[in-house]
């Protein structure tokens, strides 16, 4: 098995142990967590799943933001066409909103 890691820390990528496809659904934000505390816990499962497509992977992390927040709207509104492109509007919106609450 081989891993392909990128430098962003929610890269798609696999390691030794491989977990199901299926499971990376069930992750969800959550109405009491930030998206930077889902981010974080998605990214620790989807390195462990081998060979999992670009779709696939967006298609999983969508579905785990939690409904009716700002950047639900924005994800689905204007939709990413990569999981790399999910990612960047992930990492800047956690930006802009940790530097707009300092």
């Amino acid at each position: 098995m081989t891993c392909q890691l990128s430098s962003s820390p929610y890269s798609l990528g696999a390691r030794a142990r491989c977990t199901p496809k299926e499971l990376l659904v069930s992750i969800k934000e959550g109405r009491t967590k930030s998206l930077i505390s889902y981010m974080d816990r998605f990214s620790k499962r989807i390195v462990e799943v081998d060979k999992i497509s670009d779709d696939a992977a967006l298609m999983a992390v969508l579905s785990g933001i939690h409904t009716i927040t700002r950047f639900w709207w924005s994800a689905h509104e204007d939709g990413p066409a990569t999981y790399q492109e999910f990612i960047f509007r992930a990492e800047k919106y956690i930006n802009t909103k940790e530097a707009t609450s300092d």
